[in-house]
């Protein structure tokens, strides 16, 4: 999101947190990356972005990140499920709990919001994460 909205480099920098799963030499390109573009091409040859790849062209289409986001979280959900499953005696059963909690409330507050605001029942089951 911060090349969607050109915040500057600095600022990106500050935000990474070294240490995660892409290696600061895979990183580095796409925080230079010069503009939005640029960087969604980068990220298009990581490989976890296979089940992201096709809300990419949403962006353009509708000058919007939420099919992106969605689609972030419902991997997110699906690897924290699996992680809670292989470690059932650590603490990622519960924070998977968390997490399904918070989805459940932003479904349910998008299901109030998209029912008051009338629309449609397929826009509003393509912003649920489930």
């Amino acid at each position: 999101m911060t090349k969607y909205e050109a915040v500057e480099l600095e600022k990106i920098r500050s935000m990474l947190i070294p240490g995660g799963e892409l290696p600061e030499k895979t990183m580095d390109p796409l925080v230079n990356a010069p503009d939005f573009t640029s960087f969604l091409e980068g990220v298009q040859k990581l490989p976890f972005s296979l089940k992201i790849r096709e809300t990419f062209g949403t962006i353009t289409e509708t000058g919007s990140l939420t099919h992106v986001i969605r689609a972030l979280e419902k991997e997110h959900l699906t690897r924290a499920t699996k992680s809670s499953y292989l470690y059932p005696l650590s603490i990622l059963p519960i924070l998977d709990y968390l997490i399904r909690k918070k989805i459940e409330v932003e479904n349910l507050r998008i299901l109030a919001r998209g029912k008051e605001k009338v629309l449609p029942d397929d826009l509003i089951r393509e912003m649920l994460v489930m």
